[in-house]
């Protein structure tokens, strides 16, 4: 093939609205503060990714990103993207901390050599999954009365998946998720704390929903992304699925997790950790027999696209958590996958299939 030399790298803003705050434990997001990455080769083919920083979680503010944008740049000009994962790990060396920064342009790298291919992503990726795919749905804390208007509204639409998020308020949040299952009794949901629990709240908050009938099939990241032991605990001590998310912001955190126990479930972002290491993680943990998640930041269509590519094309990932486009006011591209209810529908135009309306 021949040499597909990166011509150009630039960002710009991409800023989009919530249709609600999303907030949980750690902070809030007002409207999505991304940055969209370009990428031009000298075949004249572009590509396309996606900066989400959220400072809360990965420590990364917005700022800080556009300067190590701009400092690592020029190490890429002029290289080939025929050695993909040698420029990979040139951001992985030149970008320590800053792992949306290394996501983007590895998204926007990935766009550009599978246009170039003229394949789709997913295929690029291995084409694994040819059925259709079905996320949940994601509750931020909110009011109660909000709350319940957002699960009518999702349930109505087909979603039988709700993903709240808690840690604010013990019993205000017992009680909301109780009303929601008293309404609808064959919905499942996914308890996210992120970070916010001690050991002996999240036995108490998971058992009382239990007792109520509620049909928990994962508790996500319950204690400080640094209690390996104590997740290990929780582990042992409840009987539904523990999903390690801040606990695995890289390849070394996820011996961590193997070492202690920690999990039965690896949740696989690639804004916290880049593309390529995500898809070594993956690979980890699945032969450590882990089960697998996937989600994201507070992301647009672009990186949450490389992710549902990653969750049709690499591996089983019995966890789908790609739905934080659903909740912005607007969609900054045209073209990809589209969402049908929970089923995310798949595309046949080459890389990422999208083109940005800025």
């Amino acid at each position: 093939m021949k040499a597909l030399i990166l011509e150009t790298l630039d960002i710009r803003p991409l800023n989009v609205g919530l249709t609600d705050t999303f907030t949980i434990s750690q902070g809030s997001v007002q409207e999505v503060q991304s940055l969209l990455v370009s990428l031009t080769l000298d075949n004249g083919m572009k590509g396309y990714g996606e900066i989400t920083p959220f400072p809360e979680l990965a420590g990364e503010t917005k700022e800080v990103c556009i300067e190590r944008f701009n400092e690592v740049s020029p190490e890429l000009i002029g290289k080939s993207l025929n050695n993909i994962r040698a420029l990979s790990h040139i951001l992985e060396e030149a970008l320590p901390g800053s792992p949306s920064v290394k996501c983007g342009i590895e998204i926007s790298m990935l766009d550009a050599l599978t246009r170039t291919l003229e394949t789709p992503m997913w295929s690029y990726f291995g084409g694994l999954n040819e059925e259709i795919l079905q996320t949940d749905i994601t509750i931020p804390i909110l009011s109660h009365e909000r709350s319940l208007e957002l699960a009518d509204k999702w349930v109505k639409k087909g979603f039988r998946t709700l993903k709240i998020k808690v840690g604010s308020d013990h019993d205000k949040e017992i009680n909301l998720i109780s009303e929601i299952n008293k309404k609808y009794p064959d919905i499942q949901f996914i308890i996210d704390a992120n970070q916010a629990f001690e050991e002996n709240q999240t036995l108490e908050f998971t058992r009382e929903l239990l007792a109520k009938d509620c049909d928990i099939i994962l508790l996500e990241q319950p204690l400080n992304r640094y209690d390996f032991i104590g997740m290990g605990r929780l582990k042992k001590l409840l009987n539904v699925p523990i999903a390690a998310d801040e606990s695995v912001f890289s390849r070394q955190d996820l011996q961590q997790v193997i070492k202690y126990n920690s999990a039965d479930v690896v949740n696989l972002k690639i804004m916290k950790t880049g593309v390529f290491n995500a898809l070594d993680i993956c690979s980890t943990a699945r032969s450590m027999g882990y089960e697998l998640m996937i989600g994201g930041m507070v992301e647009t269509r672009i990186a949450m696209g490389c992710s549902v590519a990653i969750a049709m094309g690499y591996a089983p990932i019995k966890y789908i958590d790609l739905d934080t486009p659903l909740l912005l006011s607007s969609d900054p591209v045209i073209g990809g996958y589209s969402y049908c209810g929970p089923d995310i529908m798949s595309w046949d135009t080459p890389g990422l299939g999208m083109e940005p309306l800025i």
